[in-house]
């Protein structure tokens, strides 16, 4: 249950400060503070703090997937198992996520990595399900990576001009 202690979100909800609600259980209970919904906080810079550092979160993730497609269309291979991705996602790993790791993290993407896919199966999901010639998806993962680079390039861009750090461990 949540007791607003100012004005309604509804009313305005750009007005309310964060943290402004407070959690309580169905017995009463006082618990922490509830965050307001997602869609006013996109609203605008106003509230960066932590948003920042969520969002920084998914700047990682978009490098990340940007390095490990990249890896792929550039033909990046295991020569002992043709079939398995690991080698890309260790790369992608290595160069987008493991510095903000530490070591608990790192331990447990090598244990994830166990359970990377094989490459036909990764491909055939990036196809959605149909049949198509590995290289003819190759051929539209590098067609995607075209905009797909240059925008997270932007998107770090505007990050540093911003003076967020995107450079925190978790």
């Amino acid at each position: 249950m949540l007791l607003k202690k100012k004005r309604p979100l509804s009313e305005n909800p750009s007005s309310v400060p964060q943290g402004s609600c407070e959690v309580r259980d169905p017995a009463g209970h006082r618990g922490g503070r509830a965050r307001r919904p997602r869609s006013t906080m996109a609203q605008g810079w106003s509230h960066a703090g932590s948003d920042v550092a969520e969002e920084g979160l998914s700047c990682r993730g978009l490098r990340f997937i940007q390095i490990l497609l990249q890896s792929l269309a550039d033909g990046e291979r295991d020569e002992n198992n043709p079939n398995l991705i690991r080698v890309n996602i260790t790369k992608a790993y290595e160069q987008a996520l493991k510095k903000y790791h530490g070591w608990i993290v790192q331990k447990i993407f090598r244990t994830a990595l166990l359970a990377a896919p094989y490459r036909s199966n990764f491909l055939k999901a990036l196809s959605r399900g149909e049949e198509v010639k590995e290289e003819d998806c190759l051929a539209n993962v590098r067609q995607f990576l075209v905009n797909y680079t240059v925008t997270v390039d932007a998107i770090y861009e505007m990050y540093t001009n911003l003076n967020a750090e995107l450079d925190y461990a978790v």
